[in-house]
């Protein structure tokens, strides 16, 4: 049986419940997308979805940029990108007159 959905703003597509009980996929099941010449493929795969923490994001993403610089550590983010909003929070007091 066939159907029509509609993408989220965000992107997200809602499969219809007949197409879940079918295929006896949960909220759990991990879905994989895979793009044919015909369009696109939604297959249910037994390899988990794995989550990455932000520690081996970041390692990826220096390897693919190959970044060689000092390594920063979360709570160094954190602080830098707090102290740009305080920072910002000032001037604008200042320019304002408060």
């Amino acid at each position: 049986m066939n159907a029509h959905v509609r993408l989220s703003p965000d992107g997200q597509l809602a499969l219809p419940q007949h197409v879940r009980d079918t295929r006896g996929w949960t909220a759990d099941t991990d879905i994989e997308v895979v793009e044919t010449p015909d369009g696109v493929l939604l297959r249910a795969t037994s390899t988990p979805v794995k989550k990455r923490t932000n520690a081996e994001v970041f390692a990826s993403l220096r390897a693919r940029i190959n970044y060689t610089g000092p390594r920063y550590d979360e709570a160094d983010w954190h602080a830098a990108i707090d102290q740009m909003f305080r920072d910002t929070w000032a001037e604008d007091d200042r320019r304002e007159g408060r």
